[in-house]
C-alpha cells in the first residue's frame, strides 16, 4: 500500500452505478493525495475539459462541489481563484490530461506515451486517476469485441503506467445492477481480474447517505465495508465510519 491508501504497481478499481459518487470519490482521493505532497495525473475521458475539472476540484477543496446556500464557501472559493494569477495555482502538483486535445482519442496507444512523456521529462507523477473505463480503446482490437478491448487497455495501463513507474493508478468504471438485486462493475472480468483494490460506491436514493464498499483486496481484508453521509452540496462524503 502506499501512503495515500492505494496499492503500488497495480491498477485499482473504483466502480459506481450512474450519478452515484465514483467521480466525486475520485475527485476526493486526488485531493488527499496533493495534500499529502504527492503529483498526480488525472485522465479525463469525459465531458469535463482540464480547466473544468481543476475548477471542480477546487470547489470541492472549499466545499461548495454543488449548488449551496453557504455563501461563505462562495466568498472562500472566489478568495481562492484572486489569490494566484493561474487560479490554479494551489494545484501545481496536478496535471490533467484531456483526451479532447488529442481529438477525443481514449486509446491507450495514444495517451499512455504522453504521460510516459510528462513522467520521464518534467512531472514525475506519484499516482495516476483515470475516470471513465468504459471509455478505453486499444487499437489493435476492433470496437466490436468491446471485452477483449478492454482487457487489452487495462493491462497496458498497468504494464506501462503502473508496473514500469512503480505507481498506482486508480480507474473508475461505472456499475450495472443485476436482475438478482446484486451489483457488478460494467467490463468487470477485464477491470477486476487483476487489479490489486476494488471499491465499490453508492448513494442511497433519498442522496443523504452512501455505502463504500471493498469486495476484493489482494494485499489485505477483503470485504471491508463503510458507511458515509453524502452531502448533495458539497458532493462530497463525510463521516465515514467503519460499518460494524
Amino acid at each position: 500500500m502506499t501512503g495515500v491508501g492505494w496499492v503500488e504497481s497495480q491498477n485499482n478499481i473504483v466502480s459506481a452505478s450512474t450519478k452515484a459518487g465514483k467521480s466525486s470519490f475520485m475527485v476526493g482521493a486526488a485531493l488527499y493525495a496533493l495534500s499529502e505532497g504527492r503529483k498526480v495525473v488525472y485522465v479525463t475521458l469525459a465531458d469535463l475539459d482540464a480547466q473544468q475539472l481543476k475548477r471542480r476540484i477546487l470547489k470541492a477543496d472549499c466545499g461548495i462541489g454543488g449548488v449551496s446556500p453557504d455563501m461563505e464557501r462562495y466568498v472562500q472559493f472566489e478568495s481562492a481563484l484572486e489569490r494566484h494569477n493561474d487560479p490554479f495555482g494551489d494545484f501545481a502538483n496536478l496535471k490533467v490530461y484531456d483526451a479532447r486535445d488529442d481529438g477525443n482519442s481514449w486509446d491507450v496507444d495514444v495517451f499512455i506515451p504522453q504521460l510516459e512523456r510528462w513522467h520521464r521529462e518534467h512531472f514525475p507523477f506519484d499516482m495516476a486517476i483515470i475516470d471513465y473505463a468504459q471509455k478505453l480503446q486499444y487499437g489493435k482490437y476492433k470496437v466490436a469485441d468491446r471485452v477483449a478491448m478492454l482487457e487489452g487497455a487495462v493491462d497496458q495501463i498497468e504494464k506501462r503506467i503502473a508496473r514500469r513507474l512503480r505507481i498506482p493508478v486508480v480507474i473508475g468504471s461505472q456499475l450495472t445492477k443485476m436482475t438478482d438485486g446484486t451489483w457488478m462493475t460494467k467490463g468487470a472480468r477485464a477491470l477486476e481480474e487483476g487489479a490489486g483494490f476494488v471499491v465499490q460506491v453508492k448513494v442511497a436514493e433519498d442522496r443523504k447517505s452512501a455505502t463504500i464498499d471493498v469486495p476484493y483486496n489482494r494485499f489485505g481484508p477483503s470485504g471491508l465495508g463503510f458507511d458515509a453521509d453524502w452531502d448533495s452540496n458539497r458532493v462530497q462524503f463525510t463521516n465515514v465510519r467503519l460499518r460494524a
